[in-house]
């Protein structure tokens, strides 16, 4: 910003403040910056009920996702804690089929990145294969990650569940992990 326009805009806006002196002009500052404050404050508030309620939303996905639970239970649960607990603010939670999609998608991917780069420390890996089939009698093919970091530190990691096609062969798996 330029000094000249500054004081401009101090001249013909502020101009009551130069006319103050002493005690008033101290009070007003003082008026100005409760006034600041208390806006900073009801900002900073909000912004806690809104982290605190994205975190809740969170949580739930994460635990319709844990129990293997359909996305369409989210909706009775978020009636049962109205009901129950009476508080407004479970009202805010967003448990949209898409919502819960889209945050069990960032956790997976916030996984998927925290394993990537204990990955890209590890000193020495080693990677176990299982195949097996599941009740439509599809192959899946297991890989599992086991690798020591410069700490001496072992992480052991499911690292893929891929469904094979048809009848597996060893190029097939190869080609796959």
């Amino acid at each position: 910003m330029k000094e000249f326009n500054i004081k401009r805009h101090y001249s013909t806006k502020h101009a009551t403040l130069h006319s103050l002196t002493g005690q008033l002009k101290t009070e007003k500052i003082q008026k100005l910056t409760a006034n600041l404050e208390k806006r900073q404050q009801m900002f900073h508030k909000q912004k806690i009920q809104l982290d605190n309620v994205v975190k809740a939303s969170f949580i739930l996905s994460s635990k319709l996702a844990k129990a293997l639970k359909s996305f369409a239970e989210r909706e009775f649960i978020k009636e049962c804690m109205l009901e129950v607990c009476g508080i407004c603010e479970f009202e805010k939670i967003s448990l949209s089929r898409r919502t819960d999609v889209r945050r069990i998608e960032m956790m997976a991917n916030d996984i998927k990145t925290t394993l990537t780069d204990r990955m890209a420390g590890f000193k020495s890996y080693s990677m176990v294969l299982d195949e097996s089939t599941d009740l439509s009698d599809t192959a899946q093919l297991a890989i599992f990650i086991r690798g020591v970091d410069k700490e001496f530190t072992v992480t052991e990691e499911l690292l893929a569940l891929q469904p094979l096609k048809g009848t597996p062969t060893g190029e097939d798996i190869f080609i796959e992990v």
